[in-house]
């Protein structure tokens, strides 16, 4: 499943999964079913089969579902509760992770004798993860900063500048093994305003998604990971100057060197456009 471009990751309590069509109205390119913080603990059980009935259903798009950390007894049974589900999440994300032993252990309970099989998103908001990053980066298949658990594990309020270097290491090793770095949801709801500053800020940075916890978000977060017509423009034209000289040269103030003429290709691959 090529997951490199999806660009929103709508979350939503088990407990209020028909909100999910929303989802589905507003665009979210992912919709995901919370298990997690989104569902208090004497609810666990309803959630889970709440997530049963819906996969049972086979809903379009993607789905993702997150579980319970695999150190608690909340997630364990989430674990055996989705290898008994007939239909799959296309997308598991695995919460408060430590180590890559954890994401070794949940494939080998999932994906033994099993054709298809979810991709695995670990959660990265412990200070564990942030020290074993490139490890667990290289046997994922995407990441999610989690900026408020890692702002409570280091004991700092939840600022862009506290949480910098954290997030610039996640940048690194998603792009080094060429999967999604998806950036922690917007705490706010209603500001708009708030909403684009915080997606501008992880984009220009390396962030290639963003997850929302309100449908509001989504047309917001899709708009800025997505290239502006500008960037689109300018790619073409460091492209086709390429193309009639292979060498260095700056055309109209655009410099056309090997790694401008890379940057160009990603732009337009993010914008499905072909060279």
């Amino acid at each position: 499943m090529e997951m490199i471009h999806k660009k929103s990751y709508l979350f939503t309590s088990a407990l209020k999964i028909d909100t999910l069509t929303k989802g589905q109205e507003v665009g979210a390119d992912v919709r995901v079913i919370d298990l997690e913080d989104a569902v208090g603990d004497d609810y666990k059980q309803e959630a889970r089969t709440k997530a049963k009935d819906f996969l049972k259903t086979k809903p379009n798009g993607v789905i993702g579902l997150r579980i319970n950390n695999i150190r608690s007894i909340f997630g364990l049974k989430d674990i055996i509760c989705i290898s008994e589900f007939n239909y799959k999440p296309n997308i598991i994300f695995l919460p408060k992770i430590q180590e890559a032993e954890e994401i070794r252990i949940l494939k080998d309970c999932l994906y033994k004798n099993e054709s298809t099989v979810p991709l695995i998103f670990p959660l990265i908001e412990t200070t564990g993860a942030i020290l074993n990053i490139n490890e667990i980066a290289s046997i994922s298949d995407g990441l999610l900063f989690g900026a408020a658990d890692y702002a409570t594990d280091i004991d700092v309020e939840i600022t862009w500048e506290n949480l910098l270097y954290a997030r610039q290491l996640m940048v690194a090793a998603t792009h080094r093994y060429n999967i999604p770095c998806l950036e922690s949801t917007s705490f706010a709801v209603d500001d708009k305003e708030k909403i684009e500053k915080d997606c501008l800020l992880a984009r220009k940075i390396g962030y290639t998604a963003m997850a929302a916890i309100h449908p509001i978000q989504i047309s917001i977060i899709k708009r800025i990971f997505s290239p502006s017509a500008q960037e689109i423009e300018e790619a073409k034209i460091i492209i086709e100057q390429h193309k009639k000289n292979k060498n260095f040269n700056i055309h109209n103030g655009v410099i056309v060197a090997p790694p401008f003429i890379r940057k160009a290709r990603k732009i337009l691959k993010k914008a499905n456009i072909n060279e």
